[in-house]
């Protein structure tokens, strides 16, 4: 059973290894390490390949995401068998709709950064109340910043 896994294992390690740029190839951009090898065998990355240029990728991104959204209208199009007057209608409602939306909620974010400010500006005043100046001093040094990396709240015990 073991010398069973043991093969299998290996197998599925080898075959991963020889497929890895054949069935999801880096993306564009992206330094290879595999180029350069160090006399001990192990890849050398050049300082400039240490860089993920970020402001290409997100470029690409959006490049991708205008011809992803340019290929579903087509295809819309054609199913609906829309006219042109019709389609650039219907576009034109729906990018204002989105729009409607995406200011929606970057104004409910909005609210949520001020009521937290609010809450934590809150608690800061009771814990002045609770401890003294070098207790909340150590506080605001220590275990405030924790409290601030906190990404999503925590589970409402009253549910």
């Amino acid at each position: 059973m073991a010398l069973a896994f043991a093969l299998t294992l290996a197998l599925g390690t080898g075959a991963g290894y020889l497929l890895r740029g054949a069935v999801a190839p880096e993306p564009a951009g992206y330094p290879d390490h595999r180029k350069e090898v160090s006399e001990t065998g192990w890849p050398q990355a050049r300082q400039a390949d240490r860089t993920y240029d970020r402001t290409e990728s997100r470029r690409g991104a959006r490049e991708q995401r205008r011809q992803d959204l340019e290929s579903v209208r087509l295809q819309i199009k054609e199913e609906l068998g829309l006219s042109d007057d019709v389609s650039e209608q219907l576009f034109r409602t729906l990018d204002a709709h989105r729009e409607h939306v995406r200011e929606r909620v970057i104004q409910q974010q909005e609210r949520a950064r001020e009521q937290y400010r609010e809450l934590h500006e809150k608690l800061d005043e009771d814990l002045q109340q609770i401890l003294t100046p070098e207790q909340h001093r150590e506080w605001q040094e220590k275990y405030a910043p924790r409290m601030h990396r906190q990404r999503r709240p925590p589970d409402n015990p009253d549910s």
